[in-house]
């Protein structure tokens, strides 16, 4: 038993250094450096924010401190003070807590897509849950762990317990706590219902289970935040109502048991936890299935490939054309232009932040785009392209524009202020400022279009009382009426035309296609689906195209939008028919707090002043006692450099500012590591010293040669580099496109001998200059590398020395696609050239693997291929360990070609090298999609080299 235990000490603690420590220290990016911060000090967290988002600010906090005692169900430990970061300068929606440090980063613009629910208050939930987690994590053995190792001590539960777990218990409190949150949306288990009734997936085997907690290459599988979700509420219904709660306080009491839920889950009396998932599953298909047995009332115009295809948005551009976005499991998005069974690719697009629309024959959408500079500092910018030319242009990069709509005479935009308080913005065909339709309540925007019938705008809003229809006109007035009155219903992809407004719609229970006729103000379903519907826009006066759901994917169909006796007329009503929803046991304390309207009273217990960052600079959050480590080599896969001491690390929450020291004993040596990071100002500075732990290089002419019973040992290496570059992003539509000048100057300990003492000097001055740049296509999920893109860096390293030689190169990567589908190439190639003095640098760019080569030439070439390619996708594992999601192969071969001085020697040295890997993607119970990679080469100079790597995929 003992014996046991100490292998999973091990094993745990071989998972601590890998996941925890590099999947957990995580940077979102930089916020702008002119961004200035107030904060508000409350007892149990900080919440820090832009100046200019104050009064948001204190409503927020309140509604934190409303929601907290019901956020915390089933855990009973208290909240852990925990910084909350609150940003607005970056336009896409997101949220997440990590630990090192710790803080939550919250993401405050709206999504163009959501529920009922308003943002805030749905991320605040979500987000304040992980919060708790946490808090609950940090007691028992692992409170212990933290004063031992920071914040990695507590970092410890979030390795052994699965992200199913975490993001399921997340999701579960915001559904919990809201009307009709999105744990209850039909889109949540639309994908599982599809497979539910596909036969051939068989979803109930015990081996199709793992396929669920952890992906696939080869089927569509949905996340785990819903997978998580369900057993979550499996969970609590049928073993208890604060499982999640327990779960987090056994493994906090228990961290070397590696996998509490399968304790957890003996615990109440099922054998694992496969098992209680195949029993959460069978109860939902007993569900769902009665439900599936309807029959469509659309038709497809497009057919499902073999390949999980998603088409999204489809418009009729005239004569049975219809334009479409689509992705695949084999593809990234591409707008496509569809005409009877041909199908025309017209441009690859990036992350698009709201739907394309389409006039005069250029389609029109908005997309993500990162800055320049700043990765927190996102827009979103129109876009367009030529569907005869495939001409691309770009519109207001200024400004950030959300569901672009064309009017008679302009086109109307969604933009927020800084308050994220949205306004319709109304241009003219130019895209310059005409007018503003301001809402008297602050809403969030999720729907516009123009109906040419009534001539007004019509949008779907989002605000405390709900989500509703309303219209404005164009006139001066900008008069605004409410066309559907707020309710918990979500409602989706508004589309108009002659007097009919379409959009999605759950009222029934299901994703449906719903019209509101205009002119008789009534609402009618129009679609009768077998899993959901969605994405209506006309299809001349007559019909209507949409999108239908199968275990295929979504596909383009179209249905009549003529009313008949059929038709189901559809009456408001506050929530929607709770129809595919389990009867799971509600939170004794469940309440729903999405309709609460939150006051800026600012409460004694709380303080607000000006935020400095440089007073949270130097945070230590995690200590690793008995490890001495330079932690540049844990972030880069290299795990050579490892001693006895410890290691410190910092960062402060806005991430501008991080490092970390070191003290320890590495080959017998005293050794010291410490490096820091700036990087508020778009140039990032970089200060790294290193000190000990092995003996200094050494620089003799050629002619000599080196006695240490001459001269003696050599003493202790330094190294002191401070690097300065400014990385910038160029990235636009499906391309990738970074490009980064960099110089950095260093100071070693190296010995150089002089040759007139006949001794040695300590001290070597060398800096370097490069500029690097990368343009990469984007590509799908199944492909191991870009199919298409380019990666060049040029750059000089010098010494300060005039007798040291100078070198130039230049390196060069070319990515190109493979012979078939998912197989790509990497052509590399450099080449260098070293201005010979009196020394040498040993430095070369490539060197074909398995070679050692120390020596040092006037010219250096270096080639290689790379050709790569999935093998199978196994889809098999062993029970609760290990999960083998796709085998793939790299077949390579390198060449390299050093040219000495013909005054020292008129001989080259030729290497070859080639082999190939055999690599494996694979997933645990309890972490994230990892790397195994075996390479075996064959190099000219020596025998058969093998290594091994491994790599977590962050």
């Amino acid at each position: 038993m003992k014996y046991i235990r100490n292998i999973t000490i091990v094993v745990l603690f071989i998972l601590l250094l890998n996941e925890s420590v590099k999947a957990q220290i995580y940077n979102e990016g930089r916020e702008a450096y002119n961004v200035r911060y107030e904060v508000l000090k409350a007892p149990s967290y900080r919440l820090i924010y832009p100046i200019k988002f104050h009064s948001e600010a204190l409503k927020l906090s309140n509604f934190i401190d409303t929601i907290a005692p019901y956020v915390a169900h089933g855990i009973k430990s208290p909240y852990y003070s925990f910084p909350i970061i609150l940003y607005t300068s970056d336009q896409y929606s997101n949220g997440m807590v990590s630990l090192l440090p710790s803080r939550a980063d919250l993401f405050m613009v709206p999504s163009a897509s959501m529920t009922s629910t308003p943002w805030t208050k749905q991320l605040t939930a979500h987000e304040y849950r992980h919060v708790a987690q946490i808090s609950a994590l940090k007691t028992g053995v692992l409170k212990g762990a933290s004063y031992v190792l920071g914040d990695l001590g507590v970092g410890i539960g979030l390795v052994i317990i699965p992200k199913w777990i975490l993001e399921g218990d997340a999701t579960n409190a915001e559904t919990q706590l809201t009307e009709y949150g999105r744990g209850l949306q039909p889109s949540f288990s639309i994908e599982y219902r599809a497979m539910m009734t596909d036969e051939a997936k068989k979803p109930f085997n015990k081996y199709y289970i793992d396929n669920l907690i952890l992906g696939s290459y080869k089927n569509h599988i949905p996340d785990y935040y819903k997978f998580g979700y369900n057993m979550i509420r499996s969970y609590e219904t049928h073993l208890s109502n604060t499982f999640s709660g327990e779960l987090f306080q056994y493994a906090a009491r228990n961290p070397y048991v590696i996998s509490p839920t399968y304790f957890m889950t003996r615990k109440y009396g099922y054998k694992n936890v496969k098992k209680f998932a195949q029993m959460t599953f069978a109860n939902l298909d007993s569900l769902w299935r009665p439900l599936s047995r309807c029959n469509n009332n659309y038709d497809y115009i497009t057919k499902s490939e073999r390949s999980y295809t998603v088409y999204q948005y489809p418009i009729s551009i005239g004569d049975g054309r219809v334009i479409a976005l689509k992705k695949s499991m084999d593809n990234s998005s591409h707008l496509v232009l569809i005409s009877g069974n041909k199908e025309q690719t017209i441009a690859f697009v990036g992350n698009l932040s709201s739907r394309p629309i389409y006039r005069n024959g250029v389609i029109y959408w908005t997309e993500y785009k990162s800055d320049y500079f700043y990765e927190l500092k996102s827009s979103s910018v129109i876009r367009s392209v030529e569907i005869d030319t495939k001409y691309r242009n770009n519109y207001r990069k200024d400004v950030n524009s959300f569901l672009l709509t064309p009017t008679p005479d302009g086109w109307a935009t969604v933009r927020y202020d800084s308050l994220l308080h949205a306004s319709i913005i109304l241009s003219d065909s130019s895209f310059i400022d005409r007018d503003t339709i301001s809402f008297d309540l602050p809403a969030s925007i999720h729907g516009l279009a123009y109906d040419n019938y009534s001539e007004k705008l019509y949008f779907i809003a989002v605000d405390d009382r709900g989500m509703w229809i309303g219209s404005a006109g164009l006139s001066s007035d900008h008069k605004m009426d409410v066309v559907r009155f707020p309710s918990a219903v979500t409602l989706s992809d508004l589309s108009a035309s002659d007097g009919k407004l379409y959009f999605g719609s759950i009222q029934s229970g299901k994703d449906e296609i719903h019209m509101i006729d205009l002119v008789k103000g009534q609402e009618f379903q129009l679609s009768k689906s077998r899993l959901g519907a969605r994405q209506p826009s006309p299809l001349g006066v007559d019909s209507v195209l949409m999108t239908g759901y199968s275990v295929e994917g979504w596909n383009i169909a179209t249905i009549s939008n003529h009313i008949s006796d059929s038709t189901q007329h559809v009456s408001w009503q506050r929530l929607p028919n709770d129809i595919l929803n389990p009867d799971y046991v509600k939170w004794y304390s469940s309440k729903a707090f999405d309709t609460i309207v939150p006051d800026t009273t600012l409460k004694q217990v709380k303080k607000v002043k000006r935020y400095h960052r440089s007073s949270d600079w130097f945070t230590f959050h995690s200590w690793t006692p008995g490890i001495a480590t330079d932690f540049d080599d844990v972030l880069s896969d290299y795990n050579g450099r490892i001693g006895f001491g410890a290691t410190g690390l910092f960062q402060s929450p806005l991430g501008d500012f991080q490092g970390y020291t070191t003290l320890g004993v590495r080959n017998n040596k005293f050794w010291t590591v410490g490096k820091i990071d700036y990087s508020t100002l778009p140039v990032v500075f970089s200060l790294k010293g290193e000190y000990g732990g092995g003996v200094a290089r050494l620089y003799i002419p050629t002619d000599k040669s080196y006695s240490v019973e001459k001269y003696g040992e050599l003493g202790n290496a330094y190294d002191i580099v401070a690097t300065m570059s400014l990385p910038m992003n160029f990235s636009s539509y499906a391309v990738l496109r970074n490009f980064t000048p960099m110089v950095n100057y260093i100071r070693t300990g190296d010995y150089i001998y002089d040759e007139e003492t006949d001794s040695f000097v300590t001290g070597l001055d060398k800096w370097e200059a490069s500029i690097s740049y990368s343009s990469y296509k984007s590509y799908s999920m199944r492909c191991l590398s870009p199919r298409l893109g380019v990666s060049i860096k040029l750059g000089t390293q010098r010494t300060l020395q005039d007798n040291f030689s100078q070198i130039y190169y230049a390196k060069l990567s070319a990515y190109l696609p493979g012979l078939l589908k998912n197989h790509s190439m990497v052509i590399t190639g450099s080449s260098q050239y070293q201005h010979l003095g009196d020394y040498g640098l040993f430095s070369k760019t490539y060197v074909p693997t398995g070679i050692i080569d120390n020596n040092i030439y006037q010219k250096y070439h270096y080639v290689a291929g790379t050709y790569k390619f999935p093998i199978c996708y196994p889809d098999w594992g062993l029970d609760r360990y290990i999960f083998c999601k796709r085998l793939f192969t790299e077949i390579f071969a390198e060449y390299s070609h050093g040219a000495f001085p013909k005054e020292i020697d008129e001989s080259n040295v030729n290497n070859v090298s080639y082999g190939f890997a055999i690599g494996i993607d694979v997933s645990t119970l309890t972490s994230s999609n990892q790397n195994v990679k075996f390479k075996i080469a064959f190099p000219n100079s020596q025998s058969t080299y093998v290594t091994f790597s491994y790599a977590i995929q962050i």
